[in-house]
């Protein structure tokens, strides 16, 4: 998850970016393919689209995605309790939502700030994650980090558990149904 957040980093860049140009201002007439030329053309690919926001998304996909996957058989086997043979879509899916949910709600500031770095991008300032952070700690308290950890941590929720049926579903039906064996 670090590595595709790493990669992906322009495109949200310029999402960001794009989302917070006015309607009036004279780029948005050109598109967002016009405004991601503009910023090539007059920033550069590293310092325009990759680097702004790029420690904090991938330090808090790195982070969420540990979460997800560390705690999600755990969770899921909780769920399910003393019958480990009765696992159901149910138990996978429960899994996922809290996993997803929390993993999400905790690394929330990561993706706050990210957020913040990108849509400042352009103006001149570089902005840091830690700075960032300690600023809008010193400004807004320590709890403003957790700005929109609702939507955040609810699409999260729905993200990882689509993700865990899906794989867990999957493997279980092999298991089940064609005698595949567990691999490692």
């Amino acid at each position: 998850s670090y590595l595709t957040s790493a990669i992906y980093n322009p495109l949200d860049c310029l999402r960001v970016r794009w989302q917070m140009i006015p309607v009036s201002h004279s780029m948005a007439s050109n598109g967002i393919l016009g405004f991601g030329s503009h910023i090539l053309r007059t920033e550069g690919l590293v310092q325009g689209l990759w680097r702004p926001g790029l420690f904090a998304n991938a330090t808090g996909m790195g982070i969420t995605s540990s979460l997800r996957f560390g705690c999600y058989e755990h969770v899921r086997d909780t769920i399910i309790g003393e019958d480990k043979n009765n696992k159901r879509g149910i138990h996978m899916i429960s899994a996922g939502l809290i996993c997803g949910g929390g993993a999400y709600f905790i690394t929330t500031p990561f993706h706050l700030i990210k957020t913040k770095i990108q849509a400042e991008s352009g103006s001149g300032r570089t902005q840091f994650m830690i700075r960032s952070g300690l600023a809008r700690i010193k400004e807004h308290g320590i709890l403003s980090l957790w700005k929109g950890c609702l939507p955040i941590s609810i699409r999260g929720a729905c993200f990882t558990a689509g993700q865990m049926y899906g794989y867990d579903g999957f493997k279980t039906l092999c298991k089940s149904k064609y005698q595949m064996s567990e691999t490692p």
